[in-house]
């Protein structure tokens, strides 16, 4: 069993709402650590902060993680889909 999924799209959401990139990805990546595969929500949460703030690497890095997990990313013209997102 990993870590509480809600608990920590909670925390990266609140981080993200105060703007502060570096502890988001800090907390996906200790999600990630302890075994945490993260939602669509999630993922999607933390990709669209990453390219609102320019830092390209960091989405990258973000989406190889997810598919390292065995989240399954489907590219579509202008934005990414992660498994089940997209109809």
């Amino acid at each position: 069993m990993g870590p509480p999924e809600e608990a920590y799209l909670a925390l990266v959401q609140g981080y993200g709402q105060a703007g502060d990139l570096s502890k988001v990805l800090t907390a996906i990546r200790r999600f990630m650590s302890l075994g945490g595969r993260p939602h669509r929500r999630m993922l999607d949460a933390v990709v669209k902060m990453c390219l609102n703030r320019g830092d390209y690497t960091a989405a990258y890095k973000v989406v190889r993680a997810a598919v390292s997990v065995g989240r399954v990313v489907q590219e579509r013209v202008g934005h990414l889909c992660f498994t089940g997102c997209c109809v």
